[in-house]
């Protein structure tokens, strides 16, 4: 029967998609001795494959063709050879339908027979399929469940082939009688091309090549026609065959599962039955072994806990195959609903009302998938825990694999060797025993961890495919529920209805139901309901206090010295713990209702309607805690005065209006009579709405609301200028869902109303959160500030305790100051970049809740512009590029942009201000990071582009060579600029000399350096410069330096008290080291002056200049003092006779002419 499936299933296939010619051709162009003799239509006769073949060697001689000619006739022919090998294996499939409509009544007679068989009365009752009696053992059970195991799963992937072919054939008619017409008119148009013979200038070779194309063109489609009535014809016994084999292969399905879950009962109580003899006779060995040696007694001992944990993974599986039967029948109902849905939905050629109810129905009933993707994590690790046991065991079978030798070497270690040798031999042999034993419960253990991992990895699998099938029918279920009316519009009738709903509400018997329901969660769990009541109580009484402690909180935070970020986190505790009284109260109670088992329908209900009101209590009970009286908004935050009255005053009479209609929407949500939902549900849906938008027109109000000083204060503004747009569509988004409530949407606006809340969520979240953030910057910005200020008080009493004078620093060397942390800077560009951080996050949760809704956000996903190729588990693998793919790169380009031009500000206020390392150090590290980010994000984008870089081998060899010619300096400086942020020759703030320029270093960037010379003239220098040239660093390592001071006293003069009186001068001075000391000495002899020299040694170079001054002035003063002239140069001039040096010049004068 197998075998007569599959020849059925490859035929169907063959026979519906007849694709064969391209194959036939292949194998006719390469045998030219076949021959083809069709019988034609008389407008066809003439044409064959051996005279196509003739032609095309005629042509391929004919010198006197034009080229162009040649291959335009050659490429006819060749389409034309197709034509034919396309009509042959038309016919040929023809003559395969004919045969196969002649034997398929056969084949579902056999079907047929088989299916009465198998549903006899004897044949359908019997327990099992076969005999599964007589094994022994687990293993024997296991080995044969492995067998049937694999005969299920072929025959479920056989039954699902055929059931997909089903599906395939529904719509196959209506597509075989579109190409039949499609068919018949290019025939017409072939066969009028035909009558209109030869077109004007086109010579006879030309025009027999065309008319050929068009004969073959006209027969291939002539057999396409008639393989297509062939098979319209077949397609009823086709659909027959095909609904019979999916009877007998369900049957069989079936069967088979009963058989593997026969087999799996019987290995588990076969296991289970083994597992407790062991246990058995591990606990009477230990009992035995009591009074025993203690070697053999924690032997026993050991083996007793491998039995106990041999019964534990036993009953571990059995509990396993449970769960995967209920996971099988929750994905067959999941399969088949959504089958059945789509039918229905192309049936009826849409979505109708009834149709509308029932997806409505099974789409609040479906699960929510939360705890299931939380078992399938749990399920993951403990499938990790259980391989590192198993090779935990692995390790241990593999020590005492020799039983012998681990019992010697148990008895050299453990028992003492004064015992006699008859005591020693019974110990032993104890040990081995024991270790015998231990080794065959770890070798069960061992199995059993194996079936454990298998049934585990089975588990895990189905429960991940029931999480993506469900997943993906509620996909489904949204896409065809949105924007399709789920009731009527309101009516007269829904009053009627409202007052039926009021009437379930408040009925006796619901009531009694909810009171019953509300002792039962005191009396199961007093324990617990005590706890709850008495935190309730306590938090409600505690209230004052703790708005008392808010305030003594923000007391702290006013002064510098006292304010740390702490009270902050202190407030935003003391916030939610004001905040939570009633809703932790309800959202226990409806925890415990919803957990209730046996619990009625309306107390269920109920306890989504408490828990969902429990959230909004929460939400709006904490924003309005925020806006206390010197509390988080207030103190903290420094939000205006008016902003929190007016969110004070608003917010109370919203959280009264919202959590009533909340609870009553989701109360009737829950419940199976749709009355009520479009009649109570969405009227408190409306209410809330509407509430909404009060709310909204008094917060955002231009003139009396929130927004008020920040449109003042910037009439130019875009919120100034946009009031138009923006004010009227927040008001109005509320009132469009209320609309659309109202007019029978409800399903589309109660799904939108909740993205609206989550949005509204994610907005508090992320305005607390920017605050908290702008917080800590503040404190940190303050102390910051603190520091500096500090900083140049100690600089100023220093510089006034020195003594230095206004008139000394005139001549002092031009002071480079330390770059010092801009504040303001610092300030803006942290706020930037936690503003944009935060707005893209809000952003991104935004897109996350509503594109599961709104289609329009998914189809960015589905504009597809390149693909490129991706290895997947080794294999290459194309991937398409969408649209979505290209905002993202837009979204991490913006990322990346913003967040390297904000970096410095945060990495100085976040980290750097706290490290003992100097402000060219920092530069250094803010400028390299700056660069990795931009490095990361262009890999970032390179990656969601498909760009590989093992590709691009050729582009960047390319771009090598017009670097090397073109590029070269520019990629030099840019190598030597990364050489300069790592070994950092130079930094930020050392004084150092190029060519003949001296200067202060500035900037460092990637390209150039910054130099500024004592005249404040910037020289950029090219990198390059420091990395291959020579240049003079002063303070590269050791900012000691040293100056000379040369000093010429007249001849005859004491020299050595010169000297003594330069050595006191350079040590009374401050600024001088005493170590190194200075030097001075007698250097030469000079023309007119007896030169000496003094050396001293200065820590830095800040105020070489001003010492330099002072130190050569007190020279002047105590040479003076001291009598010792400062020589100047002399010469001595001889003046000859006046008379005779005229005589004398005139004679000399005259012998030269």
């Amino acid at each position: 029967m197998k075998k007569r499936y599959l020849q059925h299933i490859v035929v169907t296939f063959i026979l519906a998609l007849g694709m064969g010619g391209l194959n036939l051709y292949a194998q006719q162009s390469n045998s030219s001795s076949e021959q083809t003799h069709v019988a034609l239509p008389s407008n066809t006769e003439g044409v064959s494959i051996n005279k196509i073949r003739t032609l095309m060697v005629e042509i391929e001689g004919n010198m006197e063709l034009n080229e162009d000619v040649r291959k335009k006739l050659l490429k006819q022919y060749k389409d034309s050879l197709y034509q034919l090998a396309l009509s042959k294996q038309q016919k040929i499939e023809v003559e395969d339908l004919k045969r196969y409509i002649a034997a398929a009544p056969e084949e579902i007679k056999k079907y047929q027979e088989e299916l009465l068989e198998l549903q006899k009365p004897d044949t359908k009752n019997q327990p099992l399929p076969v005999d599964i009696s007589g094994y022994a053992t687990s293993k024997e059970v296991e080995v044969r469940l492995a067998k049937e195991q694999g005969d299920l799963l072929e025959l479920k992937n056989k039954l699902s082939d055929i059931e997909a072919e089903i599906i395939n054939i529904q719509s196959r008619p209506e597509k075989i009688q579109l190409n039949i017409i499609e068919a018949k008119k290019k025939l017409e148009k072939y066969g009028h091309n035909l009558k209109a013979g030869a077109l004007e200038g086109e010579n006879p070779i030309e025009s027999n090549g065309r008319i050929t194309l068009l004969k073959a063109r006209q027969r291939a489609k002539t057999d396409e026609i008639i393989k297509l009535e062939q098979e319209l014809l077949s397609h009823d016994l086709n659909k027959e065959l095909l609904v019979a084999a999916s009877e007998v292969f369900t049957i069989k399905v079936s069967n088979q599962e009963v058989l593997v879950k026969a087999l799996e009962d019987m290995a588990n109580k076969l296991r289970y039955k083994e597992v407790q003899q062991a246990k058995y006779a591990a606990k009477k060995a230990e009992r035995e072994s009591i009074g025993k040696h203690p070697a053999v007694m924690e032997l026993a001992e050991e083996n007793s806990g491998l039995s106990v944990e041999l019964v534990k993974v036993t009953e571990r599986i059995s509990t396993i195959s449970p769960k995967r039967e209920i996971l099988s029948g929750h994905i067959n109902q999941f399969n088949l609903d959504y089958d059945n849905a789509k039918k229905q939905i192309e049936i009826a050629g849409g979505m109708d009302k009834v149709l509308v109810e029932i997806l409505l129905d099974q789409r609040r009933r479906l699960p929510d998938l939360r705890q299931s993707l939380k078992t399938s994590k749990e399920l993951g690790e403990e499938i990790t825990a259980t391989r590192l046991n198993r090779f935990r065991l692995y390790e241990q079978i593999k020590t005492i694999s020799n039983t012998r030798q681990e019992a010697a070497r148990i008895m050299s270690k453990k028992v003492q060797g004064s015992l006699f040798d008859e005591n020693r031999n019974n110990i032993e042999s104890e040990i081995v025993k024991l270790l015998d034993k231990k080794r065959e419960l770890l070798n069960q253990l061992d199995t059993t961890y194996g079936s454990l991992l298998k049934s585990l990895g089975q588990l895990h699998s189905e429960l991940n495919q029931y999480i993506e099938k469900a997943q993906i029918y509620a996909a489904f279920m949204d896409e065809q529920l949105m924007w399709v009316p789920s009731s009527p519009a309101i009516k007269m009738a829904t009053w009627n209805k409202l007052i039926s709903s009021f009437n379930w509400l408040v009925s006796p018997d619901n009531l009694k139901e909810l009171g019953n329901a509300s002792l039962k969660v005191f009396t199961n769990s007093p324990v617990l309901s005590g706890i709850s009541l008495l935190l309730t109580f306590w938090l409600l009484f505690t209230r004052a206090k703790l708005k008392k402690e808010l305030e003594e909180v923000s007391n702290n935070i006013w002064r510098i010295s006292t304010d740390h970020f702490k009270y902050t986190i202190l407030a935003l505790l003391l916030t939610a713990l004001s905040a939570i009284p009633f809703p932790f109260f309800l959202g226990f109670i409806s925890w415990q209702l919803l957990k209730m088992e046996g619990a009625v329908e309306f107390v269920k209900a109920c306890g989504f309607g408490l828990l969902f009101t429990c959230f909004f209590l929460v939400s709006f009970q904490f924003f309005r805690a925020v806006c206390y009286k010197k509390g988080l908004g207030e103190s903290h935050f420094k939000w205006k005065k008016t902003t929190l009255k007016i969110l004070r005053n608003n917010l109370f009479w919203l959280l009264v209006i919202v959590s009533t209609t909340s609870f009553f929407t989701t109360l009737v949500e829950y419940q199976s009579n749709s009355d009520f939902r479009d009649s109570l549900g969405r009227l408190s849906f409306i209410i809330g709405m509407v509430a909404f938008a009060v709310f909204i027109k008094r917060l955002i109000n231009p003139k009396k609301g929130i927004f008020e000083n920040i449109i003042l204060a910037n009439p130019n503004g875009w919120l100034s200028r946009m009031t138009w747009l923006w004010y009227p569509a927040a008001i109005l988004l509320p009132i469009s869902l209320a609309g659309l409530a109202a007019f029978g949407y409800y399903y589309v606006a109660y799904q939108l109303g909740l993205k609206l809340l989550q949005t509204l969520w994610i907005l508090f979240g992320a305005v607390i959160a920017y605050y908290l953030g702008i917080r800590w910057f503040y404190i940190r910005e303050r102390k910051l500030a603190l520091e500096q200020a500090l900083e140049r008080r100690r600089a100023a009493a220093t510089k006034s305790a020195t003594g230095e004078t206004t008139e000394t620093a005139e001549v002092s060397l031009p002071q480079f100051e330390e770059p010092v942390v801009n504040l303001s800077a610092v300030k803006e560009q942290t706020r930037n970049l936690l503003r944009f951080f935060i707005g893209f996050s809000a952003v991104i949760g935004i897109w996350i809740i509503w594109a599961a809704v709104l289609p329009a956000l998914n189809v960015l996903n589905k504009i597809y512009l390149w693909q490129h190729t991706v290895v997947v588990d080794g294999s290459p693998t194309q991937q398409w590029v969408t649209l979505f793919h290209l905002i993202l790169c837009l979204a991490v380009g913006i990322i990346t942009a913003v967040a390297a031009k904000n970096l410095p500000g945060v990495l100085e206020i976040s980290i750097l201000q706290n490290l003992p390392i100097q402000m060219g150090s920092r530069y250094a590290i803010t400028s390299i990071s700056q660069y990795i980010l931009i490095i990361i994000g262009l890999l970032f984008i390179s990656k969601i582009l498909g760009v590989n870089w093992s590709q691009l081998g050729w582009l960047f060899a390319a771009l090598s060579v017009g670097i090397g010619f073109g590029l070269q300096e520019i990629v030099a400086n840019f190598v030597c600029g990364i050489v300069l942020f790592v070994e950092r020759p130079i930094r930020v703030g050392d004084i150092v000399t190029v060519s003949d320029v001296s200067g202060i270093v500035t900037k460092i960037k990637i390209r150039a350096t910054t130099i500024t010379n004592w005249d404040r003239q910037e020289y950029v220098v090219p990198n390059k410069e420091f990395i291959t040239g020579r240049i003079l660093n002063w303070t590269l390592s050791n900012s000691i330096n040293r100056f000379s001071i040369d000093v010429g006293i007249a001849y005859g003069s004491d020299v050595e008290h010169a000297r003594e009186l330069l050595l006191e001068i350079a040590n009374e001075h401050s600024e001088v080291l005493k170590d190194p000391a200075p030097f001075a000495m007698f250097q030469k002899f000079g023309d007119s002056t007896l030169n000496m020299v003094l050396r001293c040694y200065l820590p830095n170079l800040d105020k070489r200049l001003a010492t330099m001054h002072e130190i050569q002035t007190a020279i002047h003063s105590k040479f003076k003092e001291a009598g010792i002239e400062i020589a100047f140069p002399q010469r001595d001039i001889h003046v000859k006779n006046s008379d005779n040096f005229v005589k004398e010049s005139k004679e000399q004068l005259f012998r030269d002419e």
